[in-house]
Order: C-alpha cells, then sequence, then structure tokens
C-alpha cells in the first residue's frame, strides 16, 4: 500500500521531537524478548516499589537501561522534569509540583548510586544493550529499503541514545562521524551501503515494486524490484530461509544476526 500510494512519504526513527531516539526505543523494546522479560520483571519488582509511585519508577528504570550511560545526570533531570509534567498525574506545566519533581530526581540519582543496584544494573543493561543494538539495526535496514525516503537524523549516524528535546539537540561532533568512516562501525556501514545501493538503483528505489517473501519463522523478507533483496530476522535466534532467486547476486550488508541486503549484479 505505501509503495503503490505514498512512494515518496519519510520514514524516520528519530527527530528534533521524538521522545526518546530510535536506539533507546530499541533498547526498551527488547526488554519484552523472551530471554530479558523474566529478568526485566524481576529487577522492576525489586526497584519500583521504592519509586514516589511505581509508573514513575518504570519511567525511571526504563529510561536508565535505555539511555546507559546517561552523563551528565543534568539530562536525567531535564527529561524527568519534562516527562512528569507532560504526563500531568502529580505536577503540570501550569502548576508543577517542584517537591513532588525533585523527590523523584533524587530517588533515580540514588539509584545510580547504589552499589546493590549497579550490581544488578550492569549484567541486565549489557544485555539490553546486545539485545537493542539488533533491534535498531534491523529498524534501520528496514527504514532504508521500504518504500519512502530514509531520513537519518543529524548524530544518528552512530549509536545514539537520546531523549527528549533538549536532548536530541545536542551539537553534533561531525569530526568524529567523519573520523567514523574510515573504520565504520556497523550502524554507520549499513547505512553507508545501503545508501550506496540506493544510489546505484535509483530507478528500483524511487518507483520499484515491493514484493514480501517466505523467509522462514520470525523473518521479514522482500523484494524491491527484481534487484533488491531485504531480510530482517524479526524475533531473537530467527535466520532467513531465502529462496533461489534468478540470477547473480551479492551480499551488500550481511552480519552473524541474520540482516541480509542483496542486489542482483
Amino acid at each position: 500500500q505505501r509503495a503503490e500510494h505514498h512512494p515518496d512519504n519519510l520514514l524516520i526513527s528519530s527527530t528534533h521531537d521524538t521522545k526518546r531516539s530510535g536506539d533507546v526505543r530499541a533498547r526498551i523494546g527488547a526488554l519484552t524478548e523472551p530471554d530479558l522479560r523474566d529478568d526485566w520483571a524481576a529487577f522492576a519488582r525489586k526497584y519500583v516499589p521504592g519509586a514516589p509511585d511505581p509508573g514513575t519508577g518504570f519511567l525511571v528504570l526504563q529510561t536508565l537501561l535505555g539511555a546507559h550511560p546517561i552523563e551528565p545526570l543534568d539530562r536525567l533531570d531535564q527529561f524527568l522534569e519534562k516527562a512528569l509534567r507532560e504526563a500531568k498525574l502529580h505536577t503540570t506545566w501550569a502548576n508543577p509540583d517542584t517537591t513532588y519533581e525533585d523527590d523523584v530526581k533524587r530517588w533515580a540519582r540514588d539509584l545510580l548510586s547504589d552499589e546493590e543496584l549497579r550490581h544488578n544494573f550492569d549484567p541486565l543493561v549489557a544485555r539490553v544493550t546486545k539485545a537493542g543494538e539488533r533491534s535498531a539495526q534491523g529498524q534501520l535496514l528496514l527504514k532504508l529499503t521500504a518504500p519512502g525516503l530514509p531520513d537519518v537524523y543529524g548524530g544518528d549516524e552512530l549509536p545514539y541514545l537520546a531523549l527528549v528535546d533538549p536532548d536530541n539537540r545536542r551539537p553534533v561532533d561531525f569530526d568524529a562521524r567523519r573520523e567514523a568512516l574510515h573504520d565504520p562501525p556497523p550502524k554507520l556501514r549499513l547505512i553507508t551501503q545501503a545508501l550506496a545501493l540506493r544510489a546505484r538503483k535509483p530507478e528500483t528505489f524511487a518507483r520499484g515494486t515491493y514484493e514480501a517473501l517466505d523467509a522462514g519463522d520470525g523473518v521479514c523478507a522482500y523484494l524491491r524490484g527484481d534487484d533488491v533483496l531485504v531480510a530482517i530476522p524479526v524475533r531473537p535466534g530467527a535466520h532467513p530461509r531465502l529462496p533461489q532467486l534468478p540470477g547473480e547476486w551479492r551480499d551488500v550488508f550481511a552480519d552473524p544476526t541474520g540482516l541480509v541486503l542483496r542486489e542482483r549484479v
């Protein structure tokens, strides 16, 4: 439907106005995966009861996992103040309860200095980070190849753990990004390879068809036109079983998680 009716719509994952960047959302989404959800539930049951209220407790814990490491801590304070006021449950912009807001900020900061929490937090955030990176890469490949025009927000070329504005409007270190082009990490390598493919095959991406492929359970796979193939595992541990297609194909991008981007040569 998008290919037919909205071929030029913008495809985005982070903007100047998203409440959390795509990489942060991917980490938080990973908490629902089978390998993580029980440990996340146990972690939340242990620490949420100490929060000023349960909903805010979940918000803080998810933010700490999604945006770790979050320095300086003023970034966390700014996010919490805005999130709490916009929720309008205990404080608002029109009638701020600064005492409640300060209690939440203090609780969040105390969590980060709690040695027992760090003992439980560090192993969990390491696993969440790995799962989030896998999910974010899949979403990135989808954005770069699905019908529409992909947009890469300034700063999002590398791992980008931003919260709501003004956090997502911090100055971008473009020197670091230019330097990273010499030996690009996976995210930047996928962006450069996919955009180069789009430049080589403008008609395929501008007006080429979209055809879904059966590549096995837990895999989203499709053809763009007749010369670009995409496969994205959407479930942990799933690997594409791609059909044999006529012609000679080469990998533009592939990684151990099962992401595949191929072109007919």
